[in-house]
């Protein structure tokens, strides 16, 4: 009865028992072989609690399942370079199933953990029936059998041409050398392949001690939200590929050692709500987020940190960045909070908030940025003689607050539009001291008078105080490349020195 009851739980129903084929889980006996003849049934796995010793790769020649009895239940422990690797066939289109289970490595950074090769379902290029989902991990820590310093994998998902595939509840354990930011785990989840995968959803994971916590190589959709991606070197690595590549990347926090988020090639993207860290074991600069040729990606209420004595760099709009919002977010500390580079184009900037940032708030090198709020104030550091009855426009002599966006020295009278735009202006002078005669102020487009700005004068004070004009402030509209210039005027019957570092113009973009 015994051996008919055995013999029916092996060939009959979804599922099969390890321990029915001589597992023992007992921690020192090699299981390797039962679970392998486990894995020839083509059926769903279980593996009851215990710790299963295997010295070589489990192998799946089709998609099946494994299921334990959860992450603190059961074990599978291996010695050898790989842990299980699913090589599914041109139309299997069932999903590999991985759940409620621990996946230790008693070797030092050694092999994959979890390896799905797919690479047969894309044999004319695209990946068959593209609606069937392919892989659901849930619940799975890997890890070492150690401590992260003496033992760990070298990866832990592996997955090849894998389309609608979920990861939740991962834990990921890497290992690191002598020095926490001596990372000698590659990955802990990559995604590649050349048949277009779409759709990777990780959500509610860990990952501590990688190289790159999540790669991502020739796919065009990834969703990541309430992940841990801490110890790192790169939190998420996205090098798109595909018709519309995009990146959601929300609700994270990441703690890096050389960027948390560098994306390529994105077609559309969201990246809001998360917490980035430049990690105090940094052995060098840190970036944030790093797009490079990225389009139609919005960096909304992120939060940017750093706590190490390099420099982090909180976004990094690179080449061919075009059309990306950046708003709301918090510099809370960083060494150039906002850096748009040469050859970004169109990126428009509005609404942040800015606190300890040593370098640049925002450091615009592109053609056509918005940058709403930005401003630029010129003014004077000597004094300037002013002809009599001579209508005169000022020339500034450096930057009291802003960049060098609106003003170069050049054309030292003018603060000119990059962009077309609404425009706060404002002017102030302040005459020396006389008892006769007029002063005149006006600021001017172009060489012409603009509406909001009439020309002011008054006429002279006491000997007791100096005179200042105010040009009043107002809205404008100018088109890229107009310029302003503040104008003044003195009627004495002489010339007339204008106080040192009193003269001032302030040019400021609104909105477009």
């Amino acid at each position: 009865m015994a051996l008919t009851k055995v013999h029916n739980r092996m060939v009959s129903g979804a599922t099969v028992n390890v321990l029915d084929f001589g597992a023992t889980g007992n921690g020192t006996t090699d299981d390797t072989a039962a679970i392998q003849a486990a894995a020839n049934t083509g059926k769903a796995i279980i593996i009851p609690e215990g710790i299963y010793v295997i010295s070589a790769t489990i192998n799946f020649t089709q998609a099946s399942a494994i299921r334990g009895e959860g992450m603190s239940a059961s074990f599978l422990k291996f010695s050898g370079a790989y842990g299980i690797k699913f090589t599914n066939q041109a139309g299997d289109n069932n999903p590999v199933e991985i759940s409620d289970l621990t996946m230790l490595q008693t070797g030092s950074a050694v092999g994959v953990a979890i390896w799905v090769d797919n690479s047969a379902q894309s044999g004319s290029g695209v990946i068959e029936n593209r609606t069937s989902p392919r892989m659901a991990i849930n619940n799975v820590s890997v890890k070492g059998s150690g401590t992260v310093a003496n033992s760990g994998w070298s990866r832990g998902v592996y997955a090849n041409d894998v389309l609608h595939a979920t990861i939740s509840g991962f834990h990921f354990e890497g290992k690191h050398g002598a020095s926490q930011a001596d990372i000698e785990t590659l990955s802990a989840i990559h995604f590649f392949g050349s048949g277009s995968p779409v759709e990777i959803v990780i959500d509610n994971s860990w990952v501590f001690y990688a190289q790159k916590a999540i790669e991502i190589t020739n796919c065009e959709g990834l969703f990541v939200s309430d992940c841990n991606l801490v110890a790192v070197n790169y939190g998420v690595y996205f090098d798109a590929a595909g018709t519309e590549p995009q990146l959601n990347l929300i609700d994270n926090h990441i703690n890096a050692n050389i960027a948390c988020t560098v994306a390529q090639h994105l077609a559309q993207g969201m990246i809001a709500q998360n917490l980035f860290y430049a990690r105090g074991t940094a052995p060098g600069n840190v970036a944030g987020v790093t797009l490079t040729d990225c389009i139609w990606t919005s960096i909304t209420n992120n939060t940017f940190v750093k706590i190490t004595s390099n420099d982090l760099n909180a976004i990094v709009i690179g080449e061919d960045g075009e059309g990306v919002l950046i708003d709301s977010n918090i510099f809370q500390s960083s060494t150039t909070a906002i850096w748009l580079q040469s050859n970004s184009s169109r990126v428009r900037v509005n609404k942040n908030v800015f606190g300890n940032v040593t370098s640049n708030k925002i450091l615009n090198e592109g053609t056509l940025n918005r940058i709403f709020g930005n401003q630029t104030t010129v003014k004077r550091t000597g004094t300037l003689a002013l002809a009599n009855a001579t209508l005169t426009a000022i020339p500034f002599q450096a930057i009291h607050v802003g960049n060098t966006e609106f003003w170069s020295s050049s054309n030292a009278t003018r603060l000119t539009a990059p962009v077309t735009g609404k425009y706060k202006i404002s002017g102030l002078i302040v005459f020396a001291n006389t008892a006769n005669g007029l002063r005149r102020v006006a600021i001017r487009r172009n060489g012409s008078s603009v509406i909001g700005f009439p020309t002011l004068s008054c006429s002279a004070s006491s000997t007791a105080r100096n005179d200042a004009l105010f040009a009043g402030e107002a809205t404008v509209d100018l088109t890229a490349g107009q310029y302003i210039e503040l104008f003044a005027e003195q009627v004495t019957g002489s010339s007339m020195t204008l106080p040192i570092a009193e003269t001032s113009l302030k040019l400021e973009y609104v909105w477009e």
